[in-house]
């Protein structure tokens, strides 16, 4: 009877123990409440990131905008480029290429991709009114000022302006000649307004050339 009883026992405390067992490896393979999908998601995301080919992505890039791809002498360079989101957008296309250091422009029927410090050379687009452009598109844009001096505006802003960037001074017209991107060059606007706030009439615009303040006119 007591043999009979222990095995019972040792019965009951092997099934129990592989009862927890089994628990512990159900409840471990589960997220938490403190960690809903996000460990799952984040091993997504990094399965995601993984490097190409400018060629390549030229290739996904054809597939995406309906656009053939130029890419020139730069096909074999690779880059990191996230594809979670795949198809991107042109816009996600643009930014994943400038951090890389990189940048496309359309031109001709043409998707081109160049490195981001020619792009002051090419025929980006010209900031128009009343239409949109993206963040990360590279633009050219003339920037005007009310009250500062276009001059002294130049020496305030030029650090923001990356070194693949292109700013310029038109003295005559007092306006700054600018490339860059779409984002950065709202940016540098908001700066330029910021200080016009702060002065309370025009300013007498000093020549670069000769420093000297031009003559009234009569």
């Amino acid at each position: 009877m007591i043999t009979s009883l222990a095995i019972k026992s040792i019965k009951a405390t092997l099934f129990f123990s592989l009862y927890l067992i089994l628990s512990t490896s159900v409840f471990a393979a589960e997220p938490t409440n403190d960690q809903p999908a996000s460990v799952a998601e984040a091993k997504n995301e990094k399965s995601a990131d993984r490097e190409i080919t400018l060629a390549e992505l030229g290739n996904l890039a054809e597939r995406w905008f309906k656009m053939e791809a130029l890419v020139g002498y730069h096909a074999d360079t690779k880059i990191r480029i996230n594809l979670s989101k795949a198809p991107l957008s042109y816009g996600q296309f643009l930014s994943q290429l400038n951090i890389n250091g990189y940048t496309a422009y359309k031109s001709n029927g043409y998707i081109q991709i160049i490195p981001n410090r020619e792009a002051r050379n090419v025929a980006i687009p010209f900031v128009e009114k009343n239409k949109s452009y993206l963040e990360d598109e590279y633009v050219t844009d003339v920037l005007t000022t009310e009250k500062a001096c276009a001059p002294r505006v130049l020496a305030v802003i030029r650090p923001l302006i990356p070194a693949y960037g292109f700013l310029s001074v038109s003295e005559e017209s007092n306006a700054l000649i600018v490339v860059d991107t779409y984002g950065n060059i709202q940016r540098i606007k908001t700066v330029i307004k910021a200080l016009e706030a702060k002065l309370d009439k025009k300013e007498e615009c000093v020549s670069i050339k000769n420093n000297t303040v031009p003559p009234e006119k009569k």
